[in-house]
């Protein structure tokens, strides 16, 4: 998905401002390490909203210049798609729009409002993304789930909760020096806007509507994650290609800016999988599947799989970033599992409650121990306590069949029984 968005950027710099342009903005989303990093994650949505997100540009620009029928029913379809892609889909809206307006607005001199619409965008095909987007409001306000409840209800992802340090973390990704050079082509771009209404403007438009809703709105305290950021960022990498191969300066002026950004992004790329392999809490032997310190799941999963027997089940309180992320549960503790990615606290507790007579051992966050015989009964006896040298006390472990007091596990006796065999490079 990360190349696929290296080449439409090519096809839409191109189309703005040459194929010199199209060509810097293919290398520069090519060697951001913020794109190089988001395109590793096979589950996660941020490559594949990338991508869709971009060719929804490309289409607006190609219907204008040269309308089809094929591209009429390719640009319904394609977003339809990205309504199902990810968190991230309802900034969609506004970009449509503004392509579908804008074009109108600079439609050949003779040509009406309508016969213009009719050849690009009046196709039957539009039902797809409205119902997809219909069903998911629906699974949303009436169910209260699906990733547009997520998106909307809980995380206000849209309204930028992971946005917080947008700004420092667009710096680090990019470099401290690199990012000015984005930033200028910006201020470049931005000058030269002679109209507020323009195809154009297409690049500058897609950097607002993803990266305006995180540095206007976002809550005190919150936190941020690189893959909300990386369609803003590459947005801004593109605009800067165009900017660049637009400016009123000599042709090779422009190949120098283009190609020194470029070098800085590769040197980014390359200082960031550095910091990777040696950070204390990422590299190969330390990685806990969390960016934060040890929280005991190793430890946790050495003792049920110890105390285990086939057929038996096993609850985490999964939170995102407390390091129980259900791919994790499932791959340490090697057995079914219920778990819910990325929920409020208590969520998983009234989602599985109803299914604890199925669930043999349960694997909580200390902090949430009240909770297990609030909503599981007091069938689950205590059976470990789960320490670290860094935090203290981080998981307990309820059991069914545990009797007598809890065993006491130190991560640092346990963890070596997964060193060897699962890693972030090995998983």
């Amino acid at each position: 998905m990360g190349a696929l968005c290296s080449y439409v950027a090519f096809l839409i710099g191109r189309r703005l401002a040459g194929s010199a342009a199209g060509l810097a903005a293919a290398a520069l989303l090519a060697a951001s390490p913020l794109n190089i990093m988001e395109s590793r994650h096979l589950g996660a949505p941020w490559m594949y909203e990338e991508v869709l997100q971009l060719v929804i540009s490309w289409l607006v620009l190609q219907l204008h210049d040269a309308p089809s029928g094929r591209l009429r029913v390719a640009l319904p379809v394609v977003v339809g798609a990205s309504v199902w892609s990810g968190n991230q889909m309802m900034a969609t809206v506004p970009l449509l729009a503004y392509g579908v307006v804008a074009g109108t607005r600079e439609r050949s001199q003779g040509a009406s409002v309508g016969e213009y619409l009719r050849l690009r965008y009046l196709t039957a095909w539009w039902v797809l993304p409205s119902v997809s987007t219909a069903l998911l409001a629906y699974d949303a306000v009436a169910l209260r789930r699906g990733h547009l409840f997520h998106a909307l209800f809980e995380k206000r992802h849209e309204l930028g909760w992971y946005g917080q340090n947008w700004w420092q973390d667009l710096k680090w990704a990019l470099g401290n020096v690199g990012v000015w050079f984005a930033v200028l082509g910006f201020v470049l771009f931005a000058s030269g806007v002679r109209r507020l209404l323009s195809l154009q403007l297409l690049p500058l438009v897609a950097f607002v509507v993803y990266t305006a809703p995180f540095l206007l709105t976002i809550p005190p305290g919150s936190t941020f994650t690189r893959g909300y950021i990386v369609h803003g960022v590459n947005a801004l990498l593109l605009l800067t290609a165009v900017a660049y191969h637009r400016a009123p300066w000599p042709r090779v002026a422009a190949y120098l800016a283009t190609g020194g950004l470029c070098l800085l992004l590769l040197l980014g790329a390359g200082e960031s999988a550095y910091g990777w392999w040696k950070h204390p809490l990422l590299g190969t032997r330390n990685f806990h599947g969390t960016y934060v310190a040890n929280v005991g799941f190793k430890a946790a999963a050495e003792w049920v799989r110890r105390n285990a027997r086939p057929g038996d089940r096993v609850f985490s309180d999964a939170a995102g970033g407390a390091g129980l992320e259900p791919p994790l549960v499932a791959m340490y503790f090697d057995m079914p599992y219920y778990a819910l990615y990325d929920a409020p606290q208590i969520e998983p507790y009234r989602r599985f409650a109803p299914r604890a007579r199925d669930v043999t051992t349960l694997v909580v966050q200390a902090k949430n121990r009240g909770l297990v015989t609030r909503h599981f009964g007091p069938e689950f006896r205590e059976a470990a306590v789960v320490s670290t040298a860094e935090r203290g006390e981080v998981l307990r472990v309820f059991d069914r069949r545990h009797e007598g007091p809890p065993d006491r596990v130190l991560s640092v006796e346990a963890d070596p029984a997964f060193d060897a065999k699962y890693s972030l490079l090995c998983p």
